[in-house]
């Protein structure tokens, strides 16, 4: 789309009265396009087009430009188109410098803002003589020159380039059947870049997808080629139009041949729209490119030097689809990005003012709810009203014989309680009478009761933690209800003590739920077992046939060099021979390693599963443990942080224990410390060290998490005490895990605060060896 001049075709000589009246008559037909007067003081802006005016990419970016500087009333543009597109050679660059200068003589132009790479070499070659000093700005430059920004001060803008990687990625999201990726790269100058561009994304891929290259073709290649695709396959499609044989063919045509030979999903990252045949891509445009400019050139107006503006070499970009290609190939509009573009798209009243339609529906929603609200109150009120003038007197009588502590109150103020309450909260009734609800309940519960209250009624019992006089706490059930007579409105509300059948219900949870984790665990340890052995056998026959089919390929590769040599270069499996001889016995290494990796996870596995019956102790070697943990974590790890160091330090004695004991406490506080990152920059430290002077070993995880608020750090060794219950979190590990090390005579210690991590330490002892 775009080219660059070369400085030395311009030497040259034309004589000076010739050219002087060429430029006059041509400046007849080009006139400059100017926003309409502006006061004196405005600042003066001039827009210098490569292409022509009805040009898409060109009227794109007047298009951006004129909506940001619409409203700008000390800003007049002046638009040149210099139509390169039609003209361009020496001469006509000639034409324009006198033009432009005939016409910008009495004018003091502040910035200029050039489209594309003819502009730029206009600009490049006569910016010293038409606007010395000025502050340039470009956009749409495609092959940027960095050494532009070396020798050229005062220019800034927005580099025209591809991601071809987000393509790729968001092709492979929409379709995750996909197993072949088959790239299609023409004749044209550019192509080897991009084949280039493609094969250094192949590592990413070729693990997971096959890898098609369709290059070197005529179209009658190209079209059986792409009918013989196997199925599942995604088509990434860059530079197309010309063949080998230097046939080109336009974009109607290119349209109807993708349509007729290609039945698979094709996607782009060239060009500046979706057309041809192509489904979608990850594309810059010329509006995207003209808003990046715009933005920096209001920054210098506003006064920022030109040459502290770094220029924007990560192109701006946008998703852009065809309707009918997505409806061929089942594509939702849920399943794109949800700033996608979407072309061709037929009118939708709903899609058009949807927003509108939104906003109408939660109106009508909320008033209507609001009604429904309004009139539940109503008849509750009246309701409640009747039946506290029924029951108050009964109720009182009842309140004083009854075993469980009764409350009246009137918005939270207690005005009168039985004597039952007394003995249960250790005040006197008399001390009671003007007190606060808030005063006898934790905060969590104070939270818990408003919120129970102010919905009315509540006959169904709720736990909630109370506190004595003498600041002990105390389970209660509380039951609450709301009455209304004459006078006032008021509640009363009833308490029982559960506190001891709390803790015994607890007590009997943790040891039922540790005996399912103990034969979960033994049922885990024979399911290992069983699957190990499968996947064993298979792969001992892999470790055992690489080197055999290794020393295969070494064997025939001297028949194979041979016959290269008599018949040049010839495809195997579907790569060059030349590059096969390279990469068989890469490929064969990956494998073995691969399957080597395979036979070390299902060893730790077995082990961790494996049970101690008779609850015998041994000398555990504290790095292998912490070795095997993460190596079952290895995944688990990856998915959580992209910082994650380990450091078993130097001379760690064995600790008298149980591995797989150890191993489930680390592998329990690895969890956790992956749990609390708040994102994937966020590190995890494991670290292991020996205290001679204690005969001590210490095993420290560090995590740069949201930490534990000082509140509940006393509690997370609390039985069934957890903040992760929505993600399926019971509260049990660390209760688990500190038994487990109490049992070997060790301790656990927890350092935390809130946003800025937790430092978990196991502390085990070591018993002196000459004993």
């Amino acid at each position: 789309m775009k080219s660059s001049l070369s400085l030395s075709r311009f030497i040259h000589q034309i004589l000076k009265s010739l050219r002087f009246n060429l430029v006059i008559i041509f400046g007849i037909w080009i006139v400059p396009t100017s926003v309409s007067a502006q006061s004196p003081d405005s600042m003066k802006v001039l827009i210098l087009n490569s292409y022509h005016q009805g040009y898409q990419w060109t009227d794109e970016i007047m298009a951006a430009i004129r909506s940001e500087f619409d409203n700008s009333n000390n800003v007049e543009l002046f638009i040149e188109y210099m139509d390169t597109k039609h003209y361009y050679s020496l001469e006509y660059f000639e034409m324009l410098d006198n033009l432009y200068a005939y016409k910008y003589a009495n004018k003091k132009i502040d910035l200029v803002i050039i489209a594309d790479n003819f502009a730029l070499d206009f600009i490049r070659m006569y910016r010293d003589k038409l606007f010395s000093a000025v502050p340039v700005v470009f956009c749409g430059i495609d092959k940027f020159d960095a050494s532009v920004n070396k020798n050229f001060s005062g220019i800034t803008g927005v580099i025209e380039d591809y991601d071809l990687k987000q393509t790729l990625d968001l092709a492979l999201e929409l379709h995750p059947t996909a197993r072949n990726i088959a790239i299609v790269v023409d004749s044209t100058s550019n192509s080897i870049v991009d084949i280039e561009r493609f094969r250094s994304l192949t590592p990413h891929y070729q693990k997971k997808y096959n890898i098609i290259e369709l290059l070197d073709w005529s179209w009658q290649e190209l079209s059986e080629r792409l009918n013989n695709l196997p199925e599942n396959t995604i088509v990434i499609r860059l530079s197309c139009t010309k063949s080998f044989d230097n046939v080109i063919m336009s974009k109607n045509e290119l349209a109807e041949f993708w349509g007729r030979y290609c039945r698979f999903p094709t996607y782009t990252s060239m060009g500046h729209k979706v057309e041809n045949g192509v489904l979608g891509g990850v594309i810059t445009t010329g509006k995207l490119q003209a808003l990046a400019a715009v933005a920096i050139a209001k920054r210098i107006l506003g006064g920022e030097p030109v040459n502290e503006i770094p220029i924007l070499y990560n192109s701006p970009s946008l998703p852009i689809f065809d309707y009918y290609q997505m409806k061929q190939f089942r594509i939702k509009e849920d399943d794109i990005p949800a700033n996608s573009l979407i072309i061709n798209q037929p009118f939708s009243f709903y899609r058009q003012y949807k927003y509108m339609v939104w906003s109408i529906s939660a109106v009508i929603t909320c008033l209507t709810g609001l009604v429904g609200f309004l009139l539940i109150n109503i008849i509750r009120r009246r309701q409640a009203e009747q039946e506290l003038r029924n029951s108050e007197e009964r109720f009182r009588q009842l309140s004083d014989i009854a075993e469980e502590g009764i409350m009246f109150h009137n918005n939270f103020s207690i005005y009168d309680v039985n004597r039952a309450m007394t003995s249960l909260f250790g005040y006197e009734q008399s001390e009671l009478k003007g007190m606060h609800l808030r005063q006898l309940v934790s905060r969590e519960s104070w939270v818990t009761i408003k919120e129970k209250q102010a919905t009315g009624n509540n006959t169904k019992p709720y736990e909630i933690v109370g506190l004595k006089k003498d600041g002990s706490a105390i389970i209660c059930q509380m039951v609450d209800k709301c009455y209304n007579n004459q006078e006032k409105k008021f509640r009363v509300s009833s308490f029982i003590d559960i506190t001891k059948r709390k803790q015994a219900e607890q007590e009997a949870k943790l040891w039922q739920d540790q005996l399912i984790q103990a034969d979960k665990m033994a049922a885990l340890g024979t399911l290992v077992a069983g699957i190990a052995h499968e996947i064993n056998n298979p792969n001992n026959l892999i470790m055992l046939n690489i080197p055999i089919l290794n020393r295969t390929w070494n064997s025939i590769a001297p028949i194979l060099h041979e016959y290269y040599e008599k018949n040049g270069d010839f495809s195997i499996a579907g790569f060059k021979y030349t590059r096969m001889t390279t990469e068989f016995t890469k490929i064969c290494s990956a494998i073995l390693e691969g399957s080597q990796r395979i036979k070390a996870i299902v060893a730790d596995l077995k082990k961790y599963s494996s049970i101690n019956e008779d609850g015998t102790t041994e000398l555990v070697d504290i790095k292998a443990m912490l070795s095997s943990a993460i190596n079952l974590l290895s995944n688990n790890i990856k998915k959580y942080t992209n910082h994650f160091q380990a450091d078993f330090g130097e001379n760690i004695p064995p600790v008298k224990g149980n591995f797989q004991h150890f191993e489930q406490v680390v592998i329990n506080l690895i969890q956790n410390s992956c749990q609390a990152l708040s994102e994937k920059n966020k590190a995890v430290y494991v670290a292991c060290s020996y205290r001679e002077l204690d005969h001590e070993v210490v095993i420290t995880i560090q995590d740069e998490g949201v930490g534990i608020p000082q509140k509940n750090l006393s509690r997370i060794f609390d039985p069934f005490f957890t903040t992760k219950r929505d993600i399926g979190g019971m509260g049990l590990g660390l209760s688990v895990s500190q038994s487990i090390i109490k049992k070997y005579n060790g301790s656990l210690q927890f350092s935390s605060k809130s946003g800025k991590g937790t430092t978990a330490r196991i502390i085990l002892p070591v018993e002196d060896q000459g004993k």
